[in-house]
């Protein structure tokens, strides 16, 4: 006698798996052979349903055609999982012509010559049959009867659905909290959040490709995207992210334009200034020409001048003493720090920060300010590229 057919959808749902033991001297039978399958079906199904979900992988393109006065749909060949994880593969096109309200098999409903509804909803679902007959040495009596044969294979199909209604719209949101949580940065709380919950099996296990309008002539028309599900591949996934990343250089990314120190000239009181070759320059100024201070030139982003604040994020050393110069801006770019009368002798080294307390640019809102970047080098503009460092520069004024 055939074993009983096998529950489709409880091969879909959360049962502890089961599978064969062998052992030497084993009998194996139906059973155990419908068991080994059963075991391999239900985790490919458990994982497509659970791991990828239910939607259209590739193709199923639903076009209107038209032959002879009649209207109709063509589905194009691709590949499903429905909402149980069974794969549903459709290997050539296939034609809806006429076009007739169907039953659950895709059976076009018999002595149906009556007008179309105005709206249809065309499904594909997952179906089964038997092929491979051939005779049976101990055929099933109530099934079989004299024909003494059995099916030797399952053949994995698909039937195509037309019936009256319309599906809603596929709608894809961002959870409310867990949007939060990404925003803050706290990713392993997102994912707790994703794998909370096991999707439930659907009691309509079949894919929607497309809803159908119906004109008054018999005209149809075709919405085949926004009510379709589709089941995101690595491959898909993949895209994706290469189009949101050029999406986000393309609206977001902004190019800091940094702070930087581009000229540093000493100012002589009987001659011309003394301009530094480099930032790491270190000059020395002979007696009798002693300057009254320097001049620092800032480059790139506006400077705030609020920031700059002697013996804070200015610091000027004489002997490594501190010594306190008057600030002015004789341009909203440059910034003097001089004395009336000559600096006295000694060796000076200026400090412009680029680290708390900090010279930082201009900028609205204020928080989007960036720090001086301050780190010297040999030519100018002084910086690295890099947002914060101290500017320093020395000078020598001889005795």
């Amino acid at each position: 006698m055939s074993p009983p057919l096998r529950n489709d959808r409880q091969l879909s749902e959360l049962n502890t798996p089961q599978r064969n033991r062998y052992f030497y001297g084993k009998l194996m039978d139906v059973l155990h052979f419908d068991l080994e399958q059963e075991y391999l079906i239900a985790e490919q199904r458990r994982g497509n349903r659970l791991l990828l979900g239910p939607g259209v992988v590739c193709g199923l393109q639903v076009t209107v055609i038209r032959s002879g006065g009649e209207r109709g749909l063509r589905v194009g060949p691709g590949l499903a999982i429905d909402g149980w994880g069974r794969r549903i593969l459709v290997p050539d096109e296939f034609e809806l012509l006429p076009l007739r309200l169907t039953d659950e098999d895709g059976v076009p409903a018999p002595d149906d010559d009556g007008p179309l509804p105005r709206q249809l909803i065309l499904s594909l679902c997952y179906r089964e049959c038997r092929s491979g007959f051939e005779p049976a040495l101990v055929p099933d009596p109530l099934c079989d009867g004299p024909a003494h044969s059995e099916a030797g294979r399952w053949v994995e199909t698909y039937a195509l659905h037309v019936h009256e209604g319309t599906a809603g719209d596929v709608v894809r949101e961002c959870m409310p909290e867990l949007g939060e949580l990404l925003h803050k940065g706290r990713i392993q709380e997102a994912l707790c959040l994703l794998a909370a919950d096991c999707p439930e099996l659907p009691a309509d296990p079949c894919v929607v490709l497309a809803n159908v309008a119906v004109g008054p002539r018999g005209a149809l028309t075709i919405t085949d995207c926004l009510p379709r599900p589709v089941a995101p591949t690595n491959r898909m996934l993949l895209q994706l992210l290469i189009c949101l990343n050029e999406r986000i250089e393309e609206c977001c990314r902004h190019d800091t334009v940094l702070l930087k120190v581009g000229a540093v000239r000493l100012l002589m009181g009987n001659g011309p200034d003394a301009v530094l070759d480099s930032p790491d320059e270190r000059r020395v100024i002979p007696r009798g020409r002693e300057p009254l201070g320097f001049e620092a030139e800032f480059t790139g982003a506006p400077v705030d001048q609020a920031s700059v604040v002697m013996d804070s994020s200015v610091e000027v050393l004489r002997d490594r003493t501190p010594v306190t110069l008057p600030v002015a801006w004789p341009a909203p770019q440059r910034l003097r720090c001089a004395v009336r009368n000559a600096l006295e002798p000694g060796a000076y080294t200026v400090t412009l920060r680029g680290e708390g307390p900090a010279i930082t640019s201009a900028a609205q809102p204020p928080d989007d300010a960036e720090p001086l970047d301050g780190e010297a080098g040999r030519q100018w503009p002084s910086g690295d590229g890099t947002p914060g460092g101290n500017f320093v520069f020395s000078f020598q004024v001889d005795r």
